[in-house]
Order: C-alpha cells, then sequence, then structure tokens
C-alpha cells in the first residue's frame, strides 16, 4: 500500500476515492499490529511522495483524514497508534506528514475534524516538562 496505491487514487474522482481509501483504512485496522505499521509506512510514504503533486497530495491526505475522524473512537486510536509507533524511527517523515495533515485540517468536516483532533489529543497526553 504504498506510492502505486496512492497513484492510483489519485487518478481516481473524488467519491470513487474516498470509498477505495476507505476500504483500504478499513483493511489496515483489522491487520495485527506489525502489519499495520508496515502498510502505513508504505502508506506515508506514499503521500509524500514528490512525483505526487501538492493538489493532489493536498486532497488525498485531506480524503484520509476525514475517514480516519470518521472512525469509531476505538479504530480512529488504534490507525492514529500505529502511525505513530510506524514513524518513530522515521521523524522526517513523521513530521511532514504532521505538518501536512495541520495544513489540511481547515478542509475536513467539521464533526469529523474534532473527532481527529481529539484522539490526537488524547494520544499526545499532557505536556512533557
Amino acid at each position: 500500500m504504498g506510492p502505486e496505491f496512492v497513484k492510483e487514487l489519485s487518478n481516481l474522482p473524488v467519491a470513487m476515492r474516498k470509498q477505495m481509501m476507505k476500504g483500504r483504512l478499513d483493511q489496515l485496522v483489522a491487520l495485527p499490529e506489525e502489519g499495520r505499521q508496515e502498510a502505513i509506512r508504505g502508506l506515508v510514504v506514499g503521500f509524500l511522495d514528490p512525483k505526487i503533486s501538492e493538489g493532489v497530495r493536498e486532497e488525498l491526505i485531506t480524503t484520509r483524514t476525514e475517514i480516519i475522524g470518521e472512525l469509531s473512537e476505538d479504530r480512529r486510536r488504534t490507525f492514529m497508534m500505529s502511525v505513530m509507533q510506524a514513524l518513530k524511527d522515521d521523524p522526517d517523515s513523521a513530521k511532514a506528514d504532521r505538518g501536512a495533515v495541520e495544513k489540511v485540517l481547515p478542509k475536513v468536516p467539521s464533526e469529523a475534524r474534532t473527532a481527529f483532533m481529539e484522539t490526537m489529543k488524547g494520544l499526545s497526553g499532557p505536556p512533557q516538562g
């Protein structure tokens, strides 16, 4: 689920893209943790691929963020924790992905955005001092 999948998504109309990505994210959440992390690394690398235009990247990450925000709290938490674990050894990709998500959050429908942000806030925990 890497650059090839992202390229395939980028060529689809928005409605089909969301449906296909939702199916794939549902499959990801159902994987064992190790497989989920591997697939997530590939997905993030695909989204960050410089061959993907900035506009398409934003559309894809907006759709991904919206879908994650629409998941149940348990599934959303599972997915987001896996993203954090998958990218812990790749801080550059983690930072780029986080920045891309922050950039598109205003484009995500309010309810999904709020759910996404609440889960992220809960995973971040209290500030470390």
